[in-house]
């Protein structure tokens, strides 16, 4: 999963170490949908790590603005990319 806004990237799971694709193989028919659950805390990281650019030991919040979540499996979208707005 990566966020974005703009040109900035937010999250991206497949920076976090130990990041196993295969880790959490479906296999699944044709035809048959997967339903889960993926989350994203709504803060800032540089890579898999918490960014703290002021450092005042307080990961930073994304702020209010329009931002891009795209799930890919091996760098290939797997989903339409969803549109998130923060107020």
């Amino acid at each position: 999963m990566t966020v974005t806004s703009g040109d900035q990237v937010y999250y991206e799971s497949s920076a976090c170490e130990g990041f196993d694709p295969g880790s959490g193989t479906l296999l699944l028919s044709r035809d048959y949908a997967w339903k889960g659950a993926l989350t994203w805390n709504g803060r800032r990281h540089e890579g898999c790590a918490p960014l703290d650019s002021d450092g005042n030991g307080e990961t930073d919040a994304a702020s209010a603005g329009v931002y891009q979540i795209l799930i890919a499996l091996n760098k290939e979208a797997v989903a339409e990319k969803l549109v998130l707005e923060l107020r």
